[in-house]
């Protein structure tokens, strides 16, 4: 990539190799050399193509040239991990080098420059920076190593975010018509627990941002901004829903119950009060409380008549204190209109996706018991069996769309080949992948009015995908719309969520339902 060398067209280099030569050519799906060495060449530029076609390397070393800047393109190479720029004539880098947050070596010294981009805060992973041998101004001349990252980060302001649109169902224009009391609107949301929000877990957030005090309200002001009617919250600790959630809401006329994790029960009072927990807040001029429940499944696994022949209950499920928090709400307006609320967050471990779906089926099962009272466990419901309650199950599921927690719930049943979740564990007679089925007809808010899941409700820079849903029983409600993602123009600067302007890294999840007539029973 010297200058005018054109694009590369030499054979690629063999396994182990190293590329030191400027002719190297372009990377293919089974790239096995990620290192890219090319100091003392004299070079003044870098080709484009190096952007484009090695954007695969993880290691960069243009030492001991006469590179003078490197181009905003320089963002596409997000798998970097390593860059040598050192002695060379840069007098100025691009942010765009800040989006590179897998950096842990960068090597800038015996350059030219004078100041760092603020967008450099983003690279809270670097372990190496070098910057002696510059020519820097004021604050920077202060600082000889990567504490420079920590004060850009807490320096840069990030504009406003823009509002996010809604995917609106066919033939749909809007919600339910104003006071017609025919609309629900139902917003779920994992608001990311205070004890979880440390710079260590999220080192690209300035730690002002992370503090509860400035995310607290900035939640809150998010959650009235949707005017719902149900709140489905998720990582709440008792002391926020005891001493904010709950008297914030009920001052905007809401009302709420709220259920920590099992482990809270064993934890003296101070260290429970940290627990977090499922929090579900209802407008107490539309709603009355019927009844609450809270599923703990490591407790319900104790109740099963096969668990000594299910080990996998015992040895993977038990562990796990996740709950879910139910409600039986009655509509004020019109006594017909009673539902059961869900909200539940599943185990998060990437290893436990068996695990998450087991959860899903127990929740439904449990709710299927509350929605089909006069039926037994066992028996078979079909389209003539009278449902008193639809339900909305909402939460953070720690399940991506093509999950069989996901699969379960849309779709009632799993398809073992596509969801081998269960293959070679031992859940007993129940729950097996063909004996696994749910007895409501739910569907994602999402793929009700668009065919399909929102590209993201969680972003870091780790991981960057669907865990949240709102899922709408079909025999009760109509979904009218969904709250669209976040804009490609809003994330084009923020590498990943919380940030000053985003309190979570999850998004709230909103969406617009239409009652059916005759749903529900009457408790008037």
């Amino acid at each position: 990539m010297t200058p005018d060398n054109g694009d590369a067209t030499s054979a690629e280099p063999s396994e182990g190799d190293v590329v030191t030569s400027s002719s190297a050519a372009p990377a293919r799906a089974t790239t096995a050399w990620t290192e890219l060495h090319m100091h003392g060449n004299g070079l003044y530029t870098l080709s484009p193509t190096l952007y484009t076609q090695y954007n695969f390397l993880t290691s960069l070393r243009v030492s001991n040239n006469r590179l003078t800047t490197l181009p905003p393109a320089i963002r596409k190479m997000r798998s970097l991990v390593l860059l040598d720029l050192s002695n060379n004539k840069i007098t100025k880098l691009p942010a765009e080098l800040g989006l590179l947050v897998s950096l842990q070596s960068l090597y800038l010294h015996s350059n030219l420059l004078r100041a760092l981009p603020v967008e450099f805060g983003n690279l809270h992973q670097l372990t190496e920076l070098t910057m002696e041998g510059n020519m820097w101004e004021n604050p920077f001349h202060m600082f000889r190593d990567k504490s420079v990252i920590a004060y850009l980060r807490d320096q840069r302001k990030l504009p406003p975010p823009g509002e996010r649109p809604w995917r609106q169902a066919r033939g749909e224009t809007g919600a339910a018509p104003e006071g017609s009391g025919d609309g629900v609107t139902v917003l779920t949301w994992n608001i990311l627990a205070d004890k979880m929000a440390t710079s260590k877990q999220y080192g690209y957030c300035p730690e002002w941002a992370l503090a509860w005090d400035h995310r607290k309200g900035l939640i809150l002001k998010e959650i009235l901004k949707y005017d719902p009617d149900l709140v489905c919250l998720q990582e709440v600790e008792g002391q926020q829903f005891h001493y904010f959630f709950l008297p914030e809401l009920r001052n905007m006329g809401y009302d709420g119950l709220y259920r920590p994790k099992a482990r809270a029960r064993t934890m003296p009072s101070p260290e429970s009060m940290t627990v977090d927990g499922c929090a579900i807040f209802f407008k107490s001029s539309k709603f009355s409380l019927i009844e609450e429940r809270v599923l703990e499944f490591s407790t319900l696994i104790t109740t099963r008549p096969d668990v000594q022949q299910a080990p996998d209950l015992l040895n993977r499920v038990m562990p796990n204190d996740n709950i879910a928090v139910v409600a039986k709400l009655q509509h004020l307006g019109n006594p017909r209109r009673s539902l059961l609320l869900a909200n539940v967050h599943l185990t998060w471990h990437p290893d436990m996706a068996d695990v998450r779906l087991i959860q899903t089926a127990m929740l439904c099962d449990e709710l299927r018991g509350l929605a089909f009272p006069t039926v037994p466990a066992g028996a078979t419901i079909t389209d003539n069996t009278p449902q008193l309650f639809p339900v909305l199950l909402c939460g953070d599921l720690n399940a991506l769309p093509d999950s069989g927690a996901h699969a379960l719930l849309q779709h009632g049943h799993i398809n073992a080949e596509l969801h081998p979740e269960l293959t070679g564990r031992q859940y007993g007679n129940a729950y097996t992948a063909a004996r696994l089925t749910q007895a409501f007809k739910l569907t994602s808010a999402h793929i009700a009015v668009a065919d399909a899941e929102p590209a993201f409700t969680n972003h870091t820079t780790r991981f960057t995908d669907t865990l949240d849903y709102i899922f709408v029983d079909k025999s009760g409600f109509d979904t009218v719309a969904a709250l669209g993602t976040v804009s490609p123009q809003d994330l084009e600067w923020r590498v990943g969520f919380p940030d000053q302007h985003f309190p979570s890294d999850h998004v709230p999840q909103v969406a617009r339902l239409r009652w059916k007539i005759g749903t529900g029973r009457d408790f008037s």
